[in-house]
């Protein structure tokens, strides 16, 4: 079988890239896999079936329109499109894009959404227009990660039309490799991180619905010593200057956007992970998947997309007007309690060890794309299952 691989990659700067391409070496032990960027419509039409990785970006344009011009299996990083449709549609086809989601009656809301997209990355009303349906209904399959994303994925397609199938997969992650404690110190000496203190890491691309203003707020409401590291770029300047008065303190530390290797190196040097999302995209963090393949203590949001995660695995912290002072609490509490964090990182590695490892995401790839390729009533030329490998990723 020769499967087209039709992603950004390396060396682009996206986390779905690195996982496209990591993806695609391990699916070529067991295939022919082409690797397609930017997408080329001859070069997939020679291939037996296309693999598209989507995501919510402008970065995935192409992707998008080749997808709808030869139907494959398509992997939704985000279970959303609406901020890839507002960057990536003039207004008209925005618009008409809206309306065939959500009927003629939604026209006057989807003009005022366009009008006013600069709020967009925070603003729960484009959450709840995930803008799904023409890609969902013109692909084989969908390939999600989360229950979140499964459900809004199935609710795309409206009742009475023909259901597109949607397989919910776990993210893979890799095995954390060892660290030394020298080589652990020698890292937060660098980042001037003192004796006694913790290191609170919030990694990653950082917009509003990563919630850093209010990791902020709730860092400064901390007694016990600790440091606050940023690595990663802001989406928008103007969202940085915002809250560069919060920035500005001595605890804070700043890293721009950070090589594969100096993010590892990081995350050895990470006591504790926090990495909240609200509103959320259906999406499930690769970063908070690597922060628990690393045995760190994670604080995420508690919805529907980290449902499957344990409860003895991350802590959950509820969206809402008590999030900074929840948040606070917990900080506060793993700041002080290294045994606490030492129980949260030991059951977060082994649960992302046992359930999300490469070679059996992997496993469940290949079924889904044998199940897609072979036509209607022949016999498959694979052995490893076919949809039966494919399961969900509740615990």
């Amino acid at each position: 079988m020769k499967v087209a691989l039709v992603s950004p990659l390396p060396p682009t700067r996206s986390g779905i890239a690195d996982y496209a391409a990591r993806l695609g070496r391990e699916l070529a032990k067991h295939m022919d896999v082409v690797e397609i960027d930017p997408p080329d419509l001859n070069r997939i039409d020679q291939c037996d079936v296309a693999l598209y990785h989507m995501g919510n970006s402008g970065l995935h344009g192409a992707v998008y329109e080749a997808a709808l011009a030869k139907p494959g299996v398509v992997v939704l990083h985000d279970a959303m499109l609406q901020h890839f449709a507002l960057g990536w549609f003039p207004r008209e086809q925005y618009v008409e894009e809206f309306v065939y989601n959500y009927g003629e009656w939604s026209r006057d809301r989807a003009e005022q959404l366009w009008l006013q997209r600069r709020v967009s990355a925070a603003d729960q009303r484009y959450f709840r227009h995930p803008l799904l349906r023409r890609l969902v209904e013109h692909s084989r399959a969908i390939i999600v990660h989360n229950p979140a994303a499964a459900h809004m994925a199935r609710q795309a397609v409206p009742a009475g039309n023909a259901p597109t199938p949607v397989y919910e997969v776990p993210h893979f992650i890799d095995q954390a490799a060892a660290s030394s404690s020298k080589e652990r110190q020698a890292i937060r000496s660098e980042l001037s991180v003192a004796d006694g203190e913790t290191l609170i890491s919030c990694l990653g691309y950082l917009r509003p619905a990563k919630r850093v203003r209010t990791l902020l707020d709730a860092a400064g409401l901390l007694s016990a010593p600790h440091r606050l590291l940023l690595a990663g770029e802001f989406s928008a300047p103007d969202y940085e200057q915002a809250l560069s008065p919060r920035l500005d303190n001595e605890r804070v530390i700043r890293r721009p956007y950070v090589s594969e290797r100096e993010f590892e190196r990081l995350l050895q040097a990470t006591d504790i992970g926090v990495n909240l999302r609200y509103p959320s995209a259906g999406e499930t963090s690769g970063l908070v998947m690597c922060m628990m393949a690393h045995g760190k203590a994670v604080l995420v949001t508690r919805n529907e997309e980290n449902s499957a995660l344990p409860d003895d695995a991350v802590i959950r912290v509820d969206p809402g007007e008590s999030e900074t002072e929840m948040l606070a609490f917990y900080l506060q509490w793993l700041v002080e309690d290294a045994d606490a964090r030492a129980y949260f990182g030991r059951n977060a590695a082994a649960y992302v060890n046992r359930r999300h490892s490469l070679e059996e995401v992997a496993g469940h790839y290949l079924g889904i794309l044998e199940t897609h390729w072979v036509p209607e009533n022949s016999e498959p030329p694979f052995t490893t299952g076919g949809p039966s490998v494919v399961e969900s990723n509740r615990d």
